[in-house]
């Protein structure tokens, strides 16, 4: 038991219980309770003694006013109204620096769409090839004001190398949106259809290679709110819990339409893996984390394959790096089958164990 959690590992992937999301609900309803009892016993009593008063036979009672004179009415619950959405296109942009109308900054009185996303209902799927391989590895999609030099971050290669055979655990997959799912089924949060399967594949592949890896499960979007704000508090929490962390990859599905169509992305390769798009942040070690996201997109697309998507730059991820180096990694779209996401997910763990053990 650390930090109020209780911890539960099989198999080499963390499970903690879900946290309640106003952990004073229960004390706060008994004390309303309790109240309520008060005052329809104590209004039962006043009426009574006005009964008595009215027909003679009784002395003057005081009235509700001087009885409920020194209560204090209950105050309401406060339920912070704050809601954050991260800035995704409904429609894949490819051309550098350019935004969709749909993306929008992270801000806390913003108003969210509902995260308890399960596969939307929709007219039609279509299929897209989004990996953009003929533009070069190099080519990126950049939504801030940063520059870099992006082919001399591929010749160098990622220079922060992992320890393989390392007890500690090196790797923490979480996931903001928790309940995210993709096609054909699924109950949301754990559900056999959502991101968090992916998670569980991802984590437990590479433990299998070598590099210790934990799975959060902690829900950070319940009710669709607050959602980045929770994930960097659990961030935070496992960082305290296991400061041998260096890479947090947050875990997510896309969401793509095409009119009213949903957009399901194809890779072309036999076992129909879905394709992965890596999003990393402009804060302080916003080179490292890009020079880590390309050496994975190579990795991942090395052989002809189109997994994965150009990387996108975003100002908007900066606020929630932490660790070493954060990496968002959307791992196929509702579109696609939790099996297609399933089959990505095993080759980001190959891609990250050749990269991180170079």
């Amino acid at each position: 038991m650390k930090n109020g959690l209780e911890l539960r590992k099989e198999n080499g992937v963390l499970y903690e219980p879900v946290e309640p999301l106003f952990p004073d609900a229960p004390r706060k309803m008994r004390i309303r309770t309790v109240r309520a009892i008060f005052i329809v016993v104590a209004l039962a009593v006043i009426v009574s003694v006005w009964a008595i008063a009215a027909s003679g036979k009784g002395e003057e009672s005081e009235t509700a006013e001087d009885f409920f004179g020194g209560v204090e009415t209950f105050p309401e619950s406060e339920i912070g109204s704050e809601r954050e959405s991260f800035p995704e296109s409904d429609r894949y942009e490819t051309e550098e620096g350019s935004v969709s109308e749909s993306e929008t900054e992270i801000e806390s009185e913003s108003e969210d769409k509902n995260e308890l996303e399960s596969a939307p209902s929709v007219s039609g799927i279509i299929e897209a090839d989004l990996s953009e391989i003929e533009r070069g590895p190099a080519y990126v999609i950049n939504y801030s004001d940063r520059e870099a030099d992006i082919q001399g971050l591929l010749e160098r290669g990622f220079i922060h190398s992992a320890v393989a055979g390392s007890a500690a655990p090196q790797v923490l997959v979480i996931h903001t949106h928790t309940g995210e799912e993709y096609q054909s089924g699924g109950s949301g949060y754990r559900g056999p259809a959502g991101v968090v399967s992916v998670g569980d594949v991802l984590v437990s592949r590479l433990n299998s290679m070598g590099i210790g890896a934990v799975h959060c499960t902690v829900i950070n979007d319940g009710k669709g709110e607050n959602a980045y704000r929770n994930a960097e508090r659990t961030v935070r929490m496992m960082l305290e819990i296991y400061p041998s962390i260096r890479y947090v990859i947050d875990l997510h599905r896309m969401d793509l339409t095409e009119g009213e169509s949903i957009v399901k992305t194809v890779s072309g390769c036999p076992d129909g893996s879905a394709q992965i798009r890596l999003s990393v942040g402009a804060g302080d070690a916003w080179q490292d984390e890009l020079s880590l996201a390309l050496c994975l997109r190579r990795s991942l697309n090395g052989k002809g394959e189109r997994i994965c998507m150009p990387v996108v730059i975003t100002p908007s991820l900066s606020t929630l790096e932490l660790g070493e180096f954060y990496i968002m990694a959307d791992v196929g779209s509702a579109g696609n089958t939790v099996e297609e996401a399933m089959k990505a997910g095993e080759r980001l763990a190959r891609a990250l164990a050749s990269v991180l053990l170079e």
